[in-house]
């Protein structure tokens, strides 16, 4: 007699309900004896630890901490930037139909908006948007292990629950699915029509920690990012920073270091879109070099000298080369030391476009490297405002 086998994946655990939602934690916070009065915040940033789940009748409870650093600027002349942590707790009851105990629940919280308020110069009020994805499981291990131990033991199921056909299909059924590209959320911003957008193919790139390890802070380039921002608004000009993490998108989709202005072209293209506004786009990065070659010192102050990198490998790249030039002339006029200069690239090794393609106002900035401190990253910021107004709109 001939036989016809089968093979199937079988699956343990069936997906019962998938919940997601938005809650939002806030707390006003008193600043230390130990810290100058706070003037303004320039950047928050915070990561979320979950110590507790617990799966109950129509409801998943949730507990864990937001740890928060805060880089604001002091309201003193003695010191340029200054930074301290806080800590909110949370418990938060999700509710879920059709819930109940004995089901897995795997659980992923994640950070949406964070707001940090100034209320007076000793108190802030912050507030975090945690998104809340809840997945529930219901186990067939019972029916697995017994219908592995008795060949026959599905029809003696059969028998007693007319229900067996449904879970037999969705215990054995198996639909390859196709990969595809996991797309990016974007985060959504008040400002209603910027005109520079700032953001960081390289968002793991760090300055110096020593004066801020005490805090338990690592100043990079995303927080360069949110100081510009403040900058250039002092200067008038309305700014965004790329809010989301272009390291979690590639982590998504599997790409390499090398896929890192791929990926953040998309959250690019994503922002042109959304705001017909924009003028000026800058990848603001930090450099390798030793401090000795990234820092100068002006009128007894310590800058991060700044670098334009321009890409060879695009059909306008000399309209992007002007730009660059033409920043670089302003700045070297007004602080003859603080360029490093234009360098071109192209060939195996490099991206070779870096983006700029999008428009002629596209440019890559390197501020500094990863021996200097985001005080002299500041004071370099600080004078590079008004030249990126005076570049758009003339003295």
């Amino acid at each position: 007699m001939e036989v016809e086998v089968s093979r199937d994946n079988l699956c343990i655990n069936k997906l019962v309900c998938e919940k997601k939602e938005l809650v939002f934690v806030e707390e006003d916070m008193i600043v230390p004896d130990s810290k100058p009065d706070i003037l303004n915040t320039i950047n928050l940033n915070g990561n979320v630890c979950i110590y507790k789940k617990e799966v109950m009748e129509d409801k998943v409870k949730i507990d864990g901490d937001i740890n928060t650093y805060i880089m604001y600027l002091p309201d003193s002349k003695e010191d340029n930037l200054r930074g301290l942590t806080a800590n909110l707790s949370f418990s938060q009851a999700i509710a879920v139909p059709g819930c109940r105990e004995g089901m897995r629940a795997i659980t992923c919280v994640t950070i949406k908006d964070m707001e940090c308020k100034v209320l007076n110069g000793r108190k802030i009020n912050i507030k975090v948007g945690l998104e809340v994805n809840i997945k529930l499981y219901s186990s067939n291990e019972e029916f697995i292990e017994k219908m592995l131990k008795d060949s026959n033991y599905y029809i003696k199921y059969e028998n007693n629950n007319n229900l067996v056909s449904k879970i037999i299909k969705n215990t054995f059924n198996y639909t390859k699915k196709e990969k595809k590209e996991v797309m990016p959320v974007v985060v959504n911003t008040e400002v209603n029509e910027p005109v520079v957008y700032i953001y960081n193919s390289h968002q793991l790139e760090n300055y110096s920690s020593n004066k801020y390890e005490p805090y338990n802070i690592t100043p990079n380039v995303i927080m360069a990012s949110h100081i510009l921002k403040e900058l250039l608004s002092r200067e008038g000009l309305e700014a965004i920073v790329e809010e989301n993490s272009i390291v979690d998108y590639m982590n998504l989709n599997n790409y390499s270091f090398g896929y890192s202005y791929v990926a953040s072209r998309v959250f690019l293209e994503e922002k042109i879109k959304t705001y017909p506004s924009l003028e000026f786009f800058i990848d603001l990065h930090r450099d390798s070099a030793l401090k000795k070659y990234t820092t100068t010192t002006i009128n007894n102050k310590n800058y991060a000298k700044v670098l334009f990198v321009v890409g060879l490998e695009h059909a306008n790249y000399k309209e992007n080369l002007n730009t660059a030039n033409k920043i670089n002339a302003i700045i070297k006029s007004k602080y003859p030391t603080l360029s490093r200069g234009v360098i071109t690239k192209k060939g195996k090794n490099v991206n070779g476009k870096y983006n700029q393609d999008v428009s002629s106002n596209a440019v890559l900035i390197e501020v500094g490297a990863y021996e200097n401190t985001i005080d002299e990253v500041y004071n370099t910021l600080e004078v590079l405002a008004p030249i990126i107004k005076e570049y758009l709109y003339g003295k």
